[in-house]
């Protein structure tokens, strides 16, 4: 009977994982980053896995990508951020961040990150910003 549940559950996580668009056990995420600055920003974005390069962001420009998070909850993508002589990183995405970027039903995640003079700014729905840190 035990044999017979783990066959099942097996066949089932296999189906469900060759399914891409409907793998229920991974949650999609989509992360913005917004340059708001008067002149052009330069973001390098990654995770341990996925390098997406380096980018130079103008005024009102916008770099964003989408991705499934993993079984465990540890996925984690940061970015590092420079303006003229101003240089920081930090954790765009984590589990820490993941609560904020759920909608009030917690079915999408988007996260959006308001690139400013005086810092950056999250938000949930690309309206509330609340500031998140300095440079």
């Amino acid at each position: 009977r035990v044999a017979h549940f783990i066959l099942t559950f097996q066949l089932l996580f296999t189906s469900l994982s060759q399914q891409d668009d409907s793998n229920f056990f991974l949650e999609r995420a989509d992360v913005h980053v917004i340059n708001r600055l008067p002149s052009q920003l330069k973001i390098h974005c990654r995770s341990k896995d996925n390098d997406l390069g380096e980018r130079a962001l103008n005024k009102d420009q916008e770099f964003s990508w989408k991705f499934k998070t993993n079984i465990f909850g540890t996925t984690l993508y940061w970015c590092n951020f420079t303006w003229g002589a101003k240089f920081t990183s930090f954790d765009v995405f984590n589990k820490t961040v993941k609560p904020g970027c759920q909608d009030n039903i917690g079915i999408k995640m988007h996260c959006y990150w308001e690139v400013r003079s005086d810092g950056f700014y999250f938000s949930r729905n690309n309206k509330d910003y609340q500031k998140a840190c300095g440079w």
